[in-house]
């Protein structure tokens, strides 16, 4: 599948940078992407040898982007099942900015960490777990806890990560790629030929949703709303 977008803004942990990309360079994707530092710690298969203090962006109030604060507090535990990552890099997407808000139909309890999608490397394996290694490169969908130096995911949510791909686009990929996937071949049962017009072309799923269409072998009309956004697609 073409690698040429990059459907929703990602946060380089690893670099200390924010990377939005040029389509997407909203006020919104600026302000929900604060730059996070590293702390040192250490972890080994099986179990987490930390004793210091991670970072993560944290929602202590329910409101616009600007509430969230980063944060010093403790790292995951390693639990049976499941994989320690470090995040090189997390997606921000539309709906991060509807949990922030209480707008989503799910509510998590306040504080909580925001970001649904990341990409880093295996920094534990949990108990129980066969096919990872600490040094691995995954990328998963993660639900919330995301905006963090540090995840714990189900192993079964993680895939591997390409040599090709990079974190930001790695951590990017899933939610916009998934949704596009499911409503052209599942939905809609698009098949080699035909055309499809994308309506928001030049945002995340847009973007998404004009290489999957290619690549299922349609052709593909993009309309957005600027020639910025124009220009992406």
């Amino acid at each position: 599948m073409p690698s040429r977008s990059r459907p929703s803004t990602a946060i380089d942990t690893s670099a200390r940078t924010v990377c939005p990309p040029k389509d997407r360079d909203t006020p919104t994707a600026r302000n929900m992407a604060p730059t996070l530092g590293r702390s040192p710690r250490r972890a080994r298969s099986g179990f987490c040898l930390t004793s210091h203090t991670m970072r993560a962006v944290v929602c202590r109030e329910l409101g616009p982007p600007s509430t969230l604060r980063v944060e010093e507090c403790a790292p995951p535990e390693v639990r049976p099942g499941g994989l320690l990552v470090d995040v090189e890099a997390a997606g921000v997407n539309y709906v991060d900015a509807l949990f922030i808000q209480g707008q989503y139909q799910i509510k998590p309890a306040l504080p909580f960490t925001p970001g649904s999608e990341i990409a880093g490397t295996v920094a534990a394996v949990g108990e129980g777990v066969t096919g990872w290694q600490v040094g691995d490169r995954v990328l998963a969908m993660c639900g919330l806890g995301g905006f963090a130096e540090q995840v714990w995911i189900p192993a079964v949510s993680a895939s591997a990560v390409p040599a090709e791909l990079d974190a930001p686009r790695a951590a990017t990929f899933t939610q916009s790629y998934c949704t596009a996937l499911f409503a052209l071949r599942d939905r809609a049962g698009l098949r080699a030929g035909e055309t499809v017009l994308v309506l928001g072309a030049g945002g995340g799923v847009g973007l998404a949703v004009i290489d999957v269409a290619r690549t299922l072998g349609a052709r593909t009309i993009g309309a957005a709303s600027t020639p910025p956004k124009r220009d992406a697609a």
